[in-house]
């Protein structure tokens, strides 16, 4: 039993940011901007490659330039090294654009922040942020996100541009308390997946990198009738066309984040006091 609690204690005291900040609110602000800025720039790189993968892997006669008897083969080929990378239905798979396992900690490592407010609330709960921080990087967040997004919108070539920030369309369908369950649950796992998965890797000598990999079935939950995943974050404004019809699907996500904080704060809490 004693070798177990050791095991406990690793697990909690390399939490996956460090314990409370001491950052001024000042620069609480900057880190955030700059995290969100650069997510959402990255977010639409992302966004415009996957979705041009996706369009040539479903283009299987378009090309001159190959032999038409090849094509087949190549495309399962270029459609083989996707589904390695990619969820199995990306063009379902917002998340897989948004909150990456890869890019959250590119962000993280980077700029010092999760571009993720689910993320964030977590992190709050578990007492690594205040309240009143938080709460300061809520408006933060939105203010980033749109200006990043408007300043890209004006700046890149048309196509491109309405790829990149092209609304997520979801269906209101479903009775919306089902997909506000739906939002909550898949945010909760991932929140808990993505701060405590590397951690349980890398104490049991696997690369924690590998728990991206866990993580992707959550991309593919669907979170409305059509079988679209969560977009992991309230990042439903990132089309800049937010509808107030949507109130529920970021509840959702921001309930999950809550979730996830009492979950991790009852099993893998940072600090022990025993």
């Amino acid at each position: 039993h004693h070798h177990h609690h050791h095991h406990q204690m690793v697990i909690t005291t390399t939490a996956a940011t460090e314990k409370r900040s001491q950052l001024s609110l000042w620069e609480v602000i900057l880190q955030e901007s700059r995290s969100i800025s650069a997510w959402a720039a990255l977010s639409a790189a992302v966004r415009i490659a996957v979705s041009d993968l996706v369009h040539w892997s479903q283009q299987e006669a378009g090309s001159r330039h190959i032999p038409p008897q090849y094509l087949p083969t190549i495309s399962i080929v270029a459609k083989g090294i996707l589904r390695c990378f990619c969820p199995s239905r990306v063009s379902h798979s917002p998340g897989f654009v948004y909150a990456s396992g890869w890019v959250l900690v590119l962000i993280q490592s980077t700029f010092g922040a999760f571009p993720s407010l689910p993320i964030r609330l977590c992190e709050t709960i578990l007492g690594r942020l205040s309240i009143h921080e938080f709460l300061l990087i809520v408006p933060v967040h939105f203010a980033c996100l749109f200006s990043t997004i408007v300043a890209l919108k004006h700046t890149m070539p048309e196509e491109l541009a309405a790829t990149a920030f092209e609304a997520i369309p979801y269906s209101s369908k479903n009775p919306w308390w089902q997909d506000f369950l739906r939002e909550a649950a898949v945010n909760a796992l991932f929140v808990v997946g993505f701060l405590v998965l590397p951690e349980l890797l890398r104490v049991n000598k696997f690369r924690s990198w590998i728990a991206f990999f866990l993580l992707y079935p959550l991309y593919n939950m669907p979170v409305d009738a059509e079988g679209m995943g969560s977009t992991l974050g309230p990042t439903i404004v990132y089309g800049l066309e937010f509808d107030l019809h949507d109130w529920y699907r970021i509840a959702g996500i921001m309930g999950g984040g809550i979730v996830a904080g009492i979950i991790m704060r009852t099993i893998f809490p940072d600090d022990r006091r025993d």
